[in-house]
């Protein structure tokens, strides 16, 4: 379905339904009370500042004008996140913002530090997962195999089921090695191994890709530039038009 290309659409699909349509909105407000995760949209893909003020809204906005103990939100150097009014949001909040500097994700940030290895690859399984599934099921008097892209209650769940099975020692233990907090007792500590993405699903990934050819279906690889943005295709300037 095309996101509207009509500019007062957008602006109330932005301000009215976190950048979706009326016809979407529905199975989006539902996700919403199935999982914690909130779910935006945004006519250019990208992160933005208002996306960054509806994350400290709905995060810390109980906290304004309690006299509570400033939050420090430690969020990497992303124009988006430090604009001038996500930093007065974050004050009227009593949230301390800080930058981690330019390449020091992996050492300063205990996202990077400690759970976004594991949490990628527990997406990853559900994906192979699928894709093994998809493959199994395909009707084999066909020529040609079409995979199906997963639905997006289908994403959501693999998001939120990923990041609900991580342990709480692993959340904990990325902010003791980023020297952010002292070590717990009770909970062990975070070696490298523990964080080390599994090359399980890659294997499985092969092996999926390998049965295809012996059935004698196309596969297209892709290659390192695949993944690179044509902006040829988009030069409308960024109004909330281009949607």
């Amino acid at each position: 379905m095309l996101a509207s290309r009509v500019k007062a659409k957008v602006v109330e699909n932005l301000t009215k339904r976190n950048g979706f349509g009326p016809l979407v909105w529905p199975e989006i407000e539902e996700l919403h009370e199935r999982h914690p995760s909130r779910l935006y949209a945004n006519p250019t893909a990208w992160w933005n500042s208002e996306i960054s003020k509806h994350f400290l809204d709905y995060h810390f906005g109980h906290r304004k004008g309690k006299n509570l103990d400033a939050i420090l939100l430690l969020w990497d150097d992303f124009s988006a996140h430090f604009s001038e009014d996500v930093i007065e949001r974050a004050k009227s909040l009593n949230v301390v913002l800080e930058k981690i500097p330019p390449t020091f994700t992996w050492m300063c940030q205990p996202a990077d530090v400690a759970w976004m290895k594991p949490l990628k690859a527990a997406m990853r399984s559900q994906w192979v997962t699928y894709m093994r599934r998809e493959i199994q099921g395909q009707d084999r008097t066909m020529s040609t195999f079409k995979l199906r892209p997963p639905s997006r209650e289908q994403l959501v769940e693999w998001v939120n089921e990923s990041w609900e099975a991580l342990p709480r020692s692993t959340i904990i233990q990325g902010f003791v090695k980023c020297k952010i907090i002292d070590g717990v007792a009770d909970v062990p500590e975070l070696d490298d191994g523990q964080v080390d993405v599994n090359a399980g699903p890659l294997d499985e990934i092969s092996t999926i890709m390998d049965s295809l050819r012996i059935g004698g279906l196309s596969v297209e690889e892709l290659d390192c530039t695949s993944d690179v943005f044509d902006q040829s295709c988009c030069h409308d300037d960024h109004d909330n038009t281009n949607a």
